[in-house]
């Protein structure tokens, strides 16, 4: 019989030996060790018990569910995740067929006539015709169907993508919607985990005190869903997010298969708990018209509700960081008084604050300000239709603000000038606003 040195020229010596490119093996993996919610059998015992694997409080929920009842898992604060809702009661349409939308951004309509074919507008006249003889149709045009058509299939009229307010709508109904149904006021409330890091978008105003957790029996909630009543959140912001969470979400009855049905308590039924989503949408907008954010990828949901609040949490630090100084309109050396102008965001809320009135309407909607204010809002001022100024003392405290507004033939009168709380200005600054009136009509 042959030998493999015969065979193959191996000698003996290389028999022996290590080949050179087996030297540099990595060495074998080590095997983890054991863990009992592996599945894998626990050595020696070949077998695991389904009460040491299943996560925890699975037991609970599958012995109420044996019983014929709902039982929710251990850990939660007012809900599971998802749920079953009263969906006509959720906010910004999010929980309504899409007929039922009447309120159609004139930026879509406008777009749509600019941008849409001959062969397009045929084709929504059509599809408008055939549709039932309901109020909807008696008071909108085919116009109108064709951008609620757009919220709800985005191929449809790929154009509107890049209209901001259309964006919003199908942004309402997808990510914020999913948020709200499914993981509000839940364990894992992803604002909720924000807020645990100091990133929130709501405004300063309502991060200053704890909301009550008297407010609708909150903590009894909690108890009869059967989750603990000690709050999850673990620092001030948190707990701000999680009280107003909870406060959103009202566990109602049963429904047929033993569910119980949630409804989103709105604004007006507590408006102290409100979570600011409006504000948090303003700034969305803002961010869409600016072209820091991409309003194609608003349309489509890849701008999560995360994304949303990092971003309005960015926005409202900027301005912190950037605010400004007002600019002097008048100086009196020699009582170190000066009339200043409030142009900046900010600025209006710090003067509310100060002189107990509601300046702080002018502020942009994303600053808790309101479009509707005085002469319109934040966009008058940025205008120029309204002009607001301050008298400060030596000290730089606020003592009068004046509210100048546009008249038709381009001056100005002055609209309101109030002291603290709306009062009469003291005696003693009387002067300086018949000079600072003089001088504004000079100017």
């Amino acid at each position: 019989m042959p030998t493999l040195s015969d065979l193959f020229g191996i000698t003996s010596g290389a028999i022996n030996t290590t080949p050179q490119r087996m030297k540099n093996l990595p060495p074998a993996p080590v095997k983890p060790e054991w863990d009992i919610r592996s599945g894998l059998p626990e050595p020696g015992l070949e077998q695991v018990t389904p009460e040491e694997w299943l996560p925890p409080g699975a037991g609970m929920k599958l012995a109420a569910l044996a019983k014929g009842g709902i039982a929710p898992l251990a850990a939660g604060i007012m809900k599971n995740k998802g749920g079953v809702w009263n969906r006509e009661t959720l906010p910004f349409h999010v929980g309504h067929p899409i007929r039922e939308v009447r309120v159609v951004p004139e930026s879509a309509i406008k777009m749509i006539q600019e941008k849409a074919t001959p062969e397009q507008i045929a084709e929504m006249k059509a599809y408008h015709d055939s549709l039932p003889d309901d109020v909807w149709k008696k008071y909108t045009s085919h116009l109108h169907t064709a951008a609620n058509r757009h919220i709800d299939d985005p191929s449809y009229l790929p154009f509107l993508q890049k209209d901001p307010l259309s964006a919003l709508d199908r942004w309402h109904r997808g990510p914020l919607a999913n948020y709200v149904t499914r993981d509000m006021a839940t364990e894992g409330d992803p604002i909720r985990a924000l807020a645990e890091q100091g990133i929130t978008h709501l405004p300063e105003s309502k991060t200053k005190s704890l909301p009550a957790t008297s407010e609708y029996n909150l903590l009894k909630l909690r108890e009869e869903q059967g989750f603990p009543v000690k709050e999850i959140a673990k620092t001030k912001l948190g707990r701000i997010w999680e009280r107003m969470a909870d406060s959103r979400v009202v566990p109602g009855g049963k429904n047929e298969y033993g569910d119980t049905v949630h409804s989103y308590r709105n604004y007006m039924h507590y408006p102290k708990g409100e979570p600011d989503f409006h504000g948090l949408t303003d700034i969305i907008i803002e961010g869409m018209k600016r072209g820091e954010i991409n309003p194609a990828s608003v349309s489509r949901g890849n701008f999560t509700v995360e994304a949303a609040v990092r971003y309005a949490d960015k926005v409202r630090k900027d301005i912190a960081k950037t605010k400004m100084s007002p600019d002097v309109f008048k100086e009196y050396p020699d009582t170190g008084h000066k009339w200043v102008q409030l142009n900046r965001p900010g600025q209006f809320a710090d003067e509310s604050d100060v002189m107990g009135h509601s300046v702080r309407g002018y502020e942009p909607p994303y600053m808790g300000g309101n479009g509707m204010y005085g002469a319109g809002g934040f966009s008058a001022i940025e205008s120029g239709k309204a002009k607001i100024f301050s008298l400060r003392d030596p000290n730089g405290k606020a003592k009068v603000t004046v509210e100048m507004v546009q008249l038709p033939d381009g001056s100005y009168r002055a609209n309101q000038i109030k002291g603290h709380a709306n009062s009469k200005p003291k005696s003693e600054y009387d002067q300086m606003i018949e000079d600072f009136l003089r001088s504004f009509e000079q100017q």
